[in-house]
Formats: structure tokens, C-alpha cells, sequence
């Protein structure tokens, strides 16, 4: 009776581990049917010759303008990933983390591009997987607090150029809630934690599996407590919102210049909040493989509900789509090379 136990235990990893591998691949399967059904979709509301005019709008100048713009929000994710270490490893690992992590969430369906993060900071630094983990969430709860702010002010914008007056009731809300998004900057450590906290107690009522993995989750906080210890004031309250927000509005400004070379006439504000559709089915756990269909969908309606023709959406989606997996597939291959090559300096010496 105990041999069989003891075998049923022995066995239980590797079922969980099956189980969770036929997960994924059923969840695959999903994103690629959702995927093609919303290409053809697409595809079916324009012509292709149309998107293929856009693309020959755009000149080689204009072309390297919005790849520049683009290793600029690259740039901005490493200095924020530098700044969250407080430089124990250097601006050019950074980077290169930046701009590998950046692509493998444009190609990897379901946001599995997140791991990819935790990965290369196990294997390129002193870092573990649990103090990782920790920068990945602040870094992922600082993007959602600036976007939802980015997103709030772009719609008083919008708002303000199509009406002679504003309501005080919308301006009181929108103003109410870039206050709570502010104070959830300043607080967002503290944010972590309690969620932590929650998710331990939580999990201890869900029996034996659940105790373990609330130990696990015991670990992890004693890790982000040690590098809590470690953030300056200025990393915590200046840096880290600073270079935030900075990838953010170099993501939007990189958006407005594609149609502006498309020949889109839009203004600035309205182009960021057309845009957040797009920035929406890319942040949240929906998106395809390469994220083609979900991200056009997505940049489709948002573009729509601000007044642009729906050929125009559809086509400057995809030349917008194509444009950034192109170019971001240049520099994260740049930066995997970079990281390889000082792998193996170091092991020479």
C-alpha cells in the first residue's frame, strides 16, 4: 500500500507536467484558430492591393525615423530594467534584455513572451527566477497604471476638441482617476505585497497542493523583500515612472508618425487613444501567435471609434504590425547576439 503511495507521488509531477503541456497546446491551438479567423475577417473588409499602396507611402528615410523611434522605447525598457537593479549589471545587458523580452511577447501567443524575462535574468546575471519575477510584476503594474493615465488624458483631449464646453462631471472623473493612478505609482510596492498576501492565505485553504504553493509564494516575497531593501528613493519615485513613462509616449509618438507617413491626417491625442485598442489586446493574455489579427483587431476598433475610415485602419494596422515585428526582430537578434558574445569573453578569461 505505501509502495503504491509513494509511486503515485513519483508519478504526480509528470502528470502535472503533461497536463499542463496539453493545456498550452490546446491554448495554442485557440490562439492560431483566433489568429486566421481574424486575418481573414480582416482581410475580407479590405483590399490588398490597398495595404500594399500604404507600404509604398513609406520611404527608406521614414522607414529608419520610425525603427529609431521604435529602439527608443527599447532603450527606455532597458534603462527602467538598469534602474530597477540599480545597475548591478550594465545599460547594454539592459537593453538587450529589453529589446529580446519586447519580441518574444510580439511572437509568443497568450503573453508566454513574458517568461522569456525571468529566463535571461537567470541565465546572463546573479539573479534568481523569484527576484525576477518580482521586476517583471512592478514593471508590468507600472505600464498598466501609465497607460490607463496615458489613456485618461487622451480621452479629455478628444473629448475637449469635439465639444465648445466641457462637463464637469467627466473632467471630475477623468481628474479623480489620474489622481488614484498617480498615488498607485507611489504605492505600487506596497500594491505587490498585498496581493502576495491575499494570494498566500488564499491558497493555504486549498489543501496540500495549495500549502506548497503558498511556501512558494512565501519564498518569493522574502526575495522582493531583499531587493526592496536594495531601491534607492530615487530609483522607486523618479527613475522608474520617468523612463515608464518615457517607453510609453515613444510607443505613441512611434504610432502617430505611421500615419502621418501614411498620409493619415489625425491629431496626436486621438492617435493615442485610437491606438490603445491595439495596446489593450497586446497587454492583456488574448493575443494570437505574433500576436496578426488580435493587435489589428484591436488597432481596428480603436482607430473606428475616433472617426477613421475603416480601409484606413485595417491597412495601417498591418503596416504598423509589420513594420515593428521587422524591426524589433533586428534588434532583439542585435542584442541576443551581444549577450552571447560576452558570455563567452567572460568564460575565456
Amino acid at each position: 500500500m505505501q509502495n503504491s503511495t509513494a509511486m503515485d507521488n513519483d508519478q504526480s509531477p509528470k502528470t502535472n507536467r503533461r497536463i499542463m503541456k496539453s493545456r498550452i497546446g490546446i491554448k495554442n491551438i485557440i490562439a492560431f484558430i483566433v489568429s486566421i479567423g481574424l486575418l481573414i475577417y480582416l482581410f475580407q473588409q479590405v483590399n490588398l492591393h490597398n495595404i500594399v499602396q500604404h507600404f509604398t507611402q513609406i520611404s527608406w528615410l521614414e522607414f529608419f525615423i520610425i525603427a529609431g523611434i521604435y529602439f527608443s522605447t527599447v532603450f527606455f525598457r532597458g534603462l527602467r530594467i538598469n534602474s530597477l537593479v540599480q545597475g548591478s549589471f550594465s545599460r547594454t545587458k539592459a537593453v538587450s534584455f529589453s529589446a529580446i523580452h519586447s519580441f518574444a511577447n510580439h511572437v509568443f501567443p497568450f503573453r508566454m513572451g513574458e517568461l522569456v524575462l525571468p529566463w535571461l535574468f537567470n541565465k546572463y546575471t546573479t539573479y534568481n527566477y523569484a527576484s525576477s519575477f518580482y521586476a517583471l510584476v512592478l514593471m508590468r503594474l507600472y505600464d498598466l497604471i501609465v497607460v490607463l493615465f496615458i489613456f485618461t488624458g487622451s480621452f479629455l483631449f478628444y473629448y475637449m476638441s469635439r465639444n465648445t464646453s466641457m462637463d464637469p462631471v467627466i473632467f471630475s472623473i477623468a481628474i479623480f482617476l489620474e489622481v488614484l493612478l498617480l498615488l498607485g505609482l507611489v504605492f505600487s510596492e506596497k500594491l505587490i505585497k498585498m496581493l502576495f498576501k491575499i494570494m498566500q492565505s488564499l491558497s493555504k485553504k486549498l489543501g496540500q497542493r495549495g500549502k506548497r504553493f503558498a511556501f512558494r509564494l512565501s519564498e518569493i516575497e522574502e526575495n522582493i523583500t531583499a531587493l526592496q531593501k536594495k531601491e534607492t528613493s530615487a530609483a522607486k519615485y523618479i527613475f522608474l515612472p520617468a523612463f515608464t513613462f518615457a517607453l510609453w509616449m515613444s510607443n505613441y509618438i512611434m504610432f502617430f508618425t505611421v500615419l502621418k507617413f501614411l498620409q493619415i491626417k489625425i491629431g496626436f491625442w486621438t492617435s493615442v487613444l485610437g491606438s490603445s485598442g491595439a495596446i489593450v489586446t497586446n497587454l492583456l493574455p488574448i493575443n494570437g501567435l505574433g500576436s496578426f489579427g488580435t493587435l489589428e483587431a484591436g488597432w481596428t476598433l480603436g482607430f473606428m471609434f475616433v472617426g477613421l475610415d475603416k480601409n484606413s485602419a485595417i491597412a495601417s494596422s498591418f503596416v504598423m504590425h509589420i513594420i515593428v515585428v521587422f524591426v524589433g526582430m533586428i534588434i532583439a537578434g542585435t542584442g541576443f547576439i551581444l549577450l552571447q558574445y560576452k558570455s563567452k569573453t567572460r568564460q575565456n578569461k
